[in-house]
């Protein structure tokens, strides 16, 4: 993240404290107030509709941000706590300065979609793109799913993306789908590079594993019938027999001494 080190470095000083919390705060704030006012509709004043915006409702750009993502009692507990708790473990691995840069980046482009669609927004997206940042961070730090279930931060992450993918395909509108992706650019734009380190690591760690694979097996030819192999008698003489289904080595003891495998062999 270079660029974004540079970019603390001149501006460090100007952005919100503890931006996260103050979301997850009003988040709750709102839900409260629809839920006593008994009219969650109300939150529709909150939502980013391009065309209000266009006439003169320009709060429209940053209130979307603060609309509960469910109104269920118990998914809303639930949901405003995870954001909350991967708001502050990115605030204390990034800081704030580069949270800050993140949500942001994730609202402009939800914007840009909104605008582009036609289709309103909301924060839905921009809590996943925290959330991934955040398993993306700490990726094999566990947590108890639930309170109860043991779970790694990473396969959070992916269990997250499941839970998206079936949503789209529920709600299969194509303003709707661009909506919900749009803010998951920001992570390839923060990491990028980092992934691309993984992928590779990933590769050379494949390549070893297999280049170690080879080494323990040692042997080019092995005998089907007897199991020798020119490991261990390097002096020896291996053929493959051409009457044999497959590829079947044996040792000169056994070339001309030995069951031809057919199909009919192998269903014995």
């Amino acid at each position: 993240m270079s660029w974004l080190d540079k970019l603390e470095r001149k501006f460090g000083k100007y952005y919100i404290h503890n931006l996260i919390t103050v979301v997850v705060v009003v988040n709750a704030i709102v839900y409260f107030l629809a839920l006593i006012g008994g009219d969650s509709a109300n939150m529709t004043n909150l939502m980013l509709i391009p065309q209000n915006v266009l006439h003169g409702e320009i709060w429209r750009l940053i209130t979307f941000i603060f609309i509960p993502p469910t109104t269920s009692p118990l998914w809303i507990i639930f949901n405003l706590f995870f954001f909350y708790y991967a708001g502050k473990g990115l605030e204390q691995a990034w800081g704030g300065f580069k949270v800050n840069v993140l949500y942001i980046t994730g609202m402009i482009l939800t914007i840009i979609a909104s605008f582009i669609t036609g289709w309103p927004a909301w924060s839905d997206g921009l809590q996943l793109m925290v959330i991934i940042a955040f398993a993306l961070s700490y990726p094999d730090v566990e947590i108890l799913f639930w309170g109860i279930i043991p779970l790694k931060l990473k396969y959070l992450a992916v269990l997250e993306l499941v839970f998206l993918v079936v949503e789209l395909i529920r709600v299969p509108f194509i303003g709707y789908i661009i909506i919900e992706i749009a803010p998951l650019i920001a992570i390839p734009i923060f990491f990028g590079k980092m992934l691309m380190t993984n992928i590779k690591y990933a590769k050379k760690k494949n390549d070893r594993r297999k280049s170690n694979l080879k080494v323990i097996k040692g042997y080019t030819h092995k005998c089907t019938v007897c199991g020798l192999t020119d490991i261990q008698d390097p002096d020896m003489d291996f053929r493959y027999c051409s009457k044999c289904e497959g590829k079947h080595c044996y040792c000169s003891n056994h070339i001309m001494n030995h069951q031809h495998i057919t199909t009919k062999e192998k269903l014995k």
